[in-house]
Formats: C-alpha cells, sequence, structure tokens
C-alpha cells in the first residue's frame, strides 16, 4: 500500500481477521478520503465519489458513466479519515518484544527506513536493529545497499514478511554479516490484542549474539570480559590473586583471568607488561598511587594512558577507569582494586611461578 494509509474500511478489508489487533498500530492523519471503495470496480467514474450534502450528510455515489452499478453509501465524517500506520508505534513494539530499548528514528537517505534501536548485549558492544517498510523492490534495494555501506557492525534487519527483501539484496547482507528476519515470525498475537515476542525471536537474539561474540574455544584467552551492558567502573572489583592472575567481579558477573587473557602480555618476553605490573601496583596500593609511592616514576602518566586503553578495550565501559585528583594529589582507580590477602604476595609479576 503506497504511503500505508487509507480509511477505515480499507484497513478493515486488508486486515481481516488481524483487524481488531492491526488497528492499534493505526493513527489518523489530518488528511480526507476524497473517494471510497467500489464492491464492483470497473467503470471510468469508479471508485465512488464523495459528495458533501451540508450539516454531515455525506454520501458516496457511483458516478460510472456506463451507468450505475453500485448504490449510494451514507457516510459519517470519521468514515473518511485516512489512517497510517504508525512507524514508531510498530518500532517500539517490536524493540519490546525483542528485548531492545527503543530508540526509534528514520534513516537518512532512504524511504520507509527505520532504527529500531541497538542490540547491546554487553558494555562497548553495540549492533543496531532496523525495521524495514519500503513498498518496491527499488527501495528496498536501495535501502538494503544504504545501510551495508553506512552501518560499519553487523546489524540486524526487520521488514514485514519474508518476501520484502529482493533477492539480490541477501548476497549483500550476507557480506555484512547483517542477519535478516520477518516481523510475520517474530511477532504473535498474545491473546490480549498485544504484539509479544514468539519463541522464535528468542532463538533468533541468540543465534545473533553467538554470530557477533563467539565464546572462545576451550583454552582459548578470553577476547574481553562480559561486561552487563549497563555497567559503568564503579560496579568493577579487581581481586589480585598473585602477581598473574586477578579475579573480575561486575554485576553478578566473575572470571578468573591472567594477565594475558586480559592482553597486558609483553609480545617478546610472553611476561606481564607493564600496564599489568602498573595495574598489580594499584592492587597493593588500595587504588591510588601518589608521586610519594613507591611504585610512582616518571614514566607513570604514559602507563596510565595505556592501562587506561587497555582496561577501556578488554570490559567496554566508557570513560577513564584511572584519573589524577587534585584533592588526593594521586592516581586513583574509579573501580575497587584490591589482593586477596594483605600478606606479602609469592610470586612477582617479573616471573612466573614454578610447575
Amino acid at each position: 500500500m503506497p504511503g500505508l494509509s487509507t480509511i477505515p474500511v480499507e484497513w478493515r478489508q486488508l486486515l481481516r481477521e488481524d483487524h481488531e489487533i492491526g488497528v492499534l498500530l493505526l493513527r489518523p492523519t489530518a488528511h480526507r478520503a476524497e473517494s471510497y471503495p467500489c464492491p464492483s470496480p470497473g467503470g471510468t467514474g469508479c471508485p465512488r465519489r464523495i459528495v458533501d450534502l451540508g450539516r454531515d450528510r455525506i454520501v458516496a455515489v457511483c458516478s460510472d458513466e456506463g451507468g450505475r452499478n453500485c448504490d449510494d453509501v451514507s457516510l459519517q465524517p470519521e468514515d473518511l479519515v485516512v489512517y497510517e500506520l504508525h512507524r514508531q508505534g510498530l518500532a517500539i513494539r517490536v524493540a519490546n518484544a525483542l528485548g531492545i530499548k527503543p530508540e526509534f528514528a528514520p534513516v537518512d537517505g532512504v524511504r520507509e527506513t527505520f532504527r529500531v534501536g541497538d542490540f547491546h548485549p554487553i558494555a562497548g558492544k553495540r549492533f543496531p536493529v532496523y525495521l524495514l517498510l519500503a513498498f518496491d523492490d527499488g527501495q528496498r534495494m536501495n535501502a538494503v545497499a544504504h545501510l551495508c555501506r553506512t552501518t560499519p557492525v553487523p546489524f540486524i534487519l526487520l521488514a514485514p514478511t519474508q518476501h520484502a527483501i529482493p533477492p539480490h539484496a541477501f548476497e549483500l547482507l550476507r557480506e555484512h554479516r547483517a542477519s535478516f528476519h520477518p516481523l510475520a515470525d517474530l511477532l504473535v498475537a498474545d491473546g490480549h490484542n498485544q504484539l509479544t515476542s514468539s519463541a522464535i525471536s528468542r532463538d533468533v537474539m541468540a543465534a545473533f549474539r553467538a554470530m557477533v561474540l563467539p565464546e572462545p574455544a576451550p583454552g582459548e584467552p578470553m577476547v574481553r570480559f562480559p561486561t552487563p551492558p549497563d555497567a559503568i567502573w564503579g560496579d568493577l572489583r579487581i581481586s589480585f590473586i598473585d602477581g598473574h592472575r586477578a579475579t573480575l567481579f561486575c554485576q553478578g558477573v566473575s572470571e578468573t583471568v591472567n594477565f594475558s587473557t586480559m592482553g597486558m602480555e609483553n609480545r617478546r618476553s610472553r611476561e606481564p607488561s607493564v600496564q599489568w605490573t602498573l595495574l598489580w601496583a594499584f592492587a597493593r596500593n588500595h587504588g591510588k598511587i601518589s608521586w610519594h609511592s613507591s611504585d610512582a616514576s616518571n614514566q607513570i602518566p604514559q602507563q596510565v594512558r595505556r592501562m587506561n586503553d587497555d582496561l577501556e578495550r578488554f570490559f567496554g565501559i566508557a570513560g577513564r577507569p584511572v584519573t589524577w585528583k587534585d584533592d588526593e594529589q594521586a592516581y586513583c582507580t574509579a573501580f575497587e582494586i584490591l589482593q586477596e590477602s594483605d600478606k606479602p604476595a609469592l610470586v612477582s609479576p617479573g616471573r612466573r611461578p614454578s610447575r
């Protein structure tokens, strides 16, 4: 339907048994219809034309030049109000059904294409979810090409049905690692005139997450910590076991890692990097290093910057985790960091523990 808008009688005809729930996705516009559908369309004067007789008396009359084929229909003003698909309302329901935060926005440069929100599985990782409602294959192909060209990460593309995407567009989506799914498979009516997610939708989101965030194979180092999406640095606690290992805690998620796992390994010596050694120093000093600390040096500003980069990459939390505080006259961590025991560590960070 061009424009995704028409009068109530045609919406009822189009939605049929789905009218009761479909009408919840419509909203009235300021436009009024100038014609009315015919049960037997045919002649040059079809469909019926609207005649306003005044005093809210409106009639739809047949003006077929070959002879009047349809009876006149008495109408109310509200019968001629044009209703359109409420794009934002649909997008919000889709986002809620898929378990993502609604962030509706039209996509610049293409028609009838909208950003529903972002799939945000862990901190620092966002994958857009788009809704495509374009009318013809040319518009749909342009939209797919535009999204693949302008979106630097994999994304999820939704459209009403499987046939809404031209066959030759699927190759572009596969090359971009984009995942396409029809709303007809993902959304179901819950019996209370609401749209909710189907069992398939949960599998879809799980499969997409597995594709963009694959689990490391047994024995392989963790690429990054599975930080919860809404975590801040204050939610993190790092507890050093010794000079090579630490346990990480954040909003109920915990992992025991080593310097290599966190990407803080000297590539030549395979020993802990300067950044790991500095992080361990912060643990021994309860998250604070001043110029009077025994671990301070002229290189510490540069070392802190590099350590911040490593921590932001590994945890995906926005903002700098270690900053200089004038009132403390020290570099301070925005997270809790400590040793599991106040006793001196048995292993120094410069040597590996013996087996």
